[in-house]
């Protein structure tokens, strides 16, 4: 049995996931797609990706954000990438002078703080601290406050920063910066949420198959208990169709 999981789709993204039969670790997936629109397609690369746990990854991440210190260093920058909410892909640039975060949060000094990181569907990063002024006295309590905190349905959590304040004076929120071992943070570290999905195999069309507007690979030995496709590049105006076939059992 063959599983539709692309009907047309004009924009890198990835599809809703199906859960297969643990005995199933061989894989192929078919492509094709058509010309539709004014510039033919020139590049396409399909990927396979498979999830050892049951994710259906309908919200959370396709490829990481790439948190760090902004060049405007009170700010969060972010690279270039992919990410769900409920369902629907969505693409966001990359940052490089960062995203502000709001006023009126402090980090007390030697202690401890996490600002939780999120993006919603119109492609605004926002931000969320676990109280107004944070001093916990472990990594662990600062962590385990971040978790606390509730991601609601129009949100996709995108990751974290973890900061230790040992400077001697508080740390503010957007007017302190989070420079590593600078006058304002003793420690700030970004942590991309982790990725459900990890590809397990990559397509890129030649210039025949191209030519051809069609493609098969397959790949075995692989056991996930979920799957989905992952059109990473296209380039043209296309509509893209994929399937994806169970093969030998376990």
């Amino acid at each position: 049995m063959s599983f539709k999981l692309f009907n047309g789709v004009t924009a890198v993204g990835v599809s809703d996931s199906i859960q297969v039969s643990k005995r199933f670790k061989d894989h192929t997936v078919q492509v094709t797609f058509d010309d539709y629109g004014v510039t033919a397609v020139s590049a396409l690369v399909m990927n396979l990706q498979g999830c050892i746990t049951n994710e259906t990854g309908y919200t959370g991440l396709v490829s990481s954000p790439a948190l760090a210190v902004g060049s405007t260093a009170e700010n969060i920058a972010n690279g270039a990438f992919v990410y769900r909410i409920a369902g629907t892909n969505y693409s966001k640039g990359a940052a490089a002078a960062g995203t502000a975060l709001q006023t009126g949060y402090a980090i007390t000094t030697a202690k401890y703080g996490v600002i939780m990181c999120y993006i919603n569907a119109a492609g605004t990063i926002s931000y969320q601290f676990p109280a107004t002024t944070q001093a916990y006295a472990t990594v662990a309590a600062a962590m385990a406050a971040g978790d606390a905190i509730v991601t609601t349905s129009d949100l996709c959590y995108i990751g974290r920063v973890l900061c230790y304040n040992n400077t001697g004076a508080e740390w503010n929120s957007q007017t302190d910066d989070l420079t590593t071992g600078g006058a304002d943070i003793t420690n700030a570290v970004f942590m991309d949420r982790p990725l459900d999905y990890i590809t397990i195999k990559t397509a890129t069309l030649s210039a025949g198959e191209l030519a051809a507007q069609s493609a098969t690979f397959s790949l075995t030995d692989v056991s996930v208990k979920r799957v989905r496709l992952y059109l990473s590049t296209l380039t043209g105006s296309g509509r893209v169709y994929g399937w994806y076939t169970p093969g030998a059992g376990i």
